[in-house]
């Protein structure tokens, strides 16, 4: 089956108003907000886009992109489906940072993967994340006067992290956070988020799990590849993955075959725990295979 996907994408910019990154948002249609409240599958539904329908480059060329994510994601290891030199990994204000959260940024850090501090307030000054981050960046419309976002600058100055300005909307509100030496600007003043929109071949949803169990399994390649050679949209799906920035290695990989074994069971796993996730074959919370399988899968 043929659909349309969408995913928003606005500008960060340094203070020569270049454009040093985007951060990709979820859309599911072409109005330009978020319509789901699942911060799971919102963050799935982005990353599945990038690897196997909009490619990086597509959205973002040489630059860097910021992806949402929480806890719960992160728990999953979805993440490391992305190419760490070119994604920053924005982590949710939501986030309550346990010790096993900590563990886990530690472990992206170690992989070489950049993670922002999204939604900084002043009372935040006490986590511990903020010496592993590499971005803090500020909602300037929550905070109350320009001394309080004096304070908060100056503090923040005191770990080694770039600081990026959010929801900027006016000359004035550019110069002054300039001034106070915020490192990166995003906002309306810029440029709304815009929409992407690509059609693309969606998968029934019976067919990738039938495949996850298969690879769950260990099941040998004979019985694996005639799943994708049932289905034109599993091997389109697959190829794209074997070619994105994530594992392409300068050789354009047209064999399913051979895509199965450069990828390995274990990253097609994930990939399917992605799709299933991002809502491209059911909504998550409705399908109890998604809870008792997906989420606890380490």
């Amino acid at each position: 089956m043929i659909k349309d996907v969408y995913v928003g994408r606005q500008p960060i910019l340094d203070k020569k108003e270049r454009i040093f990154a985007y951060e990709l948002l979820f859309r599911n249609t072409e109005e330009n907000r978020a319509s789901l409240k699942n911060s799971v599958a919102a963050t799935c539904s982005v990353i599945a886009r990038v690897l196997t329908d909009m490619s990086l480059e597509e959205l973002c060329g040489e630059r860097i992109c910021f992806i949402n994510v929480d806890a719960e994601f992160l728990g999953t290891e979805l993440v490391y489906l992305l190419p760490p030199k070119k994604t920053v990994l924005e982590l949710l204000e939501t986030m309550e940072f346990t010790e096993d959260v900590i563990r886990l940024i530690l472990g992206l850090k170690e992989k070489g993967y950049e993670l922002a501090l999204d939604d900084f307030e002043y009372e935040q000054l006490h986590l511990s994340p903020i010496s592993h981050v590499d971005y803090v960046k500020v909602d300037i419309r929550k905070v109350k006067s320009e001394e309080e976002l004096k304070g908060i600058v100056r503090n923040l100055k005191g770990f080694p992290v770039k600081l990026v300005a959010e929801k900027v909307e006016e000359m004035e509100e550019f110069e002054l956070c300039e001034k106070l030496g915020f490192d990166y600007f995003q906002g309306y003043f810029f440029s709304k988020p815009s929409i992407h929109r690509k059609k693309t071949l969606s998968p029934e949803q019976l067919m990738i799990i039938e495949l996850y169990r298969s690879l769950a399994k260990d099941d040998d390649i004979h019985k694996i590849y005639p799943i994708f050679e049932n289905s034109a949209e599993l091997s389109y799906k697959l190829l794209k993955l074997a070619n994105s920035p994530a594992f392409y290695s300068g050789e354009k990989i047209s064999s399913v075959r051979y895509a199965i074994q450069k990828l390995g069971y274990r990253n097609i796993q994930k990939w399917c725990v992605l799709a299933l996730l991002s809502g491209d074959f059911c909504t998550a919370k409705q399908d109890p295979f998604w809870r008792g399988q997906y989420l606890g899968q380490n």
